[in-house]
């Protein structure tokens, strides 16, 4: 028996080109949109962490001037009279306590602080290059001259750089970042890509949460279809490579500042030492040495009678 034949649809039913073309781009509008609301859910939340970073500025600051008006106000009770007796010495081991506590809590929030200036200069500067963009110029054969300048190494013009020079630490501090820079100068811009190129780059990572996900290659792959998955994972993998890079500098600079530091005011406190005026002997008073001629008279005389 013969099977029917299946039936084409016909003209009217069939889809025409145009009509191809038009679901088409209703799909990649659906893409687009949700990409939009993902990338103003990001902007909002950058706002809040903005308005965060204010009010964190601020308690950080009242903290500051809270804490140093409690040390002020300890050291004062230990020069009052009243604080004089026994009690005097555990008050003094209190004071000593909180002042370092202090310091380490502000140490600490130094570091912290270090890191958010940080993003936001990485953040200024792209967006000036950005705006150099706009403006028409091309900034993608400009070579990248960094966010930020350079912290200067060399204490030779400083009183007190020998013993910076001298200082193990500093000596080990200031070898692994000239080691980072190094590697930073050798390795191309933006890994090889352009400019603007890695920018779509870095906030197409943002909004996927700095994750690599399947999802995160897929959208790369759409925004550039001439890159194999290759070269996308290299350029994920370049720009893991160097914001741990540049973690690391961030991490070093601080602790290269804290050293030096350090040493600024150990200098400081020993020129102070060492300048510090002699006494003199005191001289024994006129009134005193005759005083002291007629006692001797006296025995001597006190003797021959003997």
């Amino acid at each position: 028996m013969k099977e029917p034949e299946a039936e084409l649809p016909s003209p009217r039913e069939a889809p025409s080109e145009a009509e191809a073309e038009v679901a088409a781009w209703r799909a990649q509008w659906a893409s687009l949109k949700e990409e939009a609301g993902e990338y103003e859910e990001g902007s909002w939340d950058e706002r809040f962490a903005c308005h965060d970073s204010d009010q964190a500025l601020e308690n950080w600051a009242n903290n500051l001037w809270a804490g140093l008006a409690d040390l002020r106000a300890s050291v004062k009770r230990l020069q009052t009279p009243e604080s004089s007796g026994p009690s005097q010495g555990q008050t003094a081991q209190d004071v000593q306590r909180s002042f370092q506590s202090f310091k380490v809590e502000q140490s600490q929030a130094f570091e912290r602080l270090l890191g958010e200036q940080q993003l936001l200069e990485d953040a200024l500067a792209s967006l000036g290059k950005r705006f150099d963009s706009w403006v028409g110029e091309s900034p993608s054969m400009r070579q990248r001259t960094g966010s930020r300048s350079k912290e200067n190494l060399n204490d030779s013009d400083d009183p007190r750089g020998n013993a910076f020079l001298e200082d193990p630490e500093l000596l080990q501090l200031k070898t692994e970042l000239r080691e980072l820079e190094a590697v930073e100068v050798q390795e191309p811009s933006y890994g090889g890509w352009a400019e603007t190129d890695h920018q779509v780059f870095v906030r197409i990572l943002r909004v996927f949460r700095m994750q690599a996900t399947s999802q995160c290659y897929a959208r790369l792959a759409f925004q550039f279809p001439d890159l194999s998955e290759a070269a996308l994972a290299d350029h994920v993998k370049w720009y893991s490579d160097h914001q741990a890079r540049q973690a690391r500098r961030r991490m070093l600079l601080a602790r290269w500042r804290e050293r030096r530091s350090f040493l600024s005011s150990q200098s400081r406190a020993n020129e102070k030492r060492n300048q510090a005026p002699v006494r003199a002997p005191t001289s024994v008073p006129a009134a005193d040495e005759e005083k002291g001629s007629s006692n001797k008279f006296r025995s001597q005389n006190e003797t021959v009678v003997t």
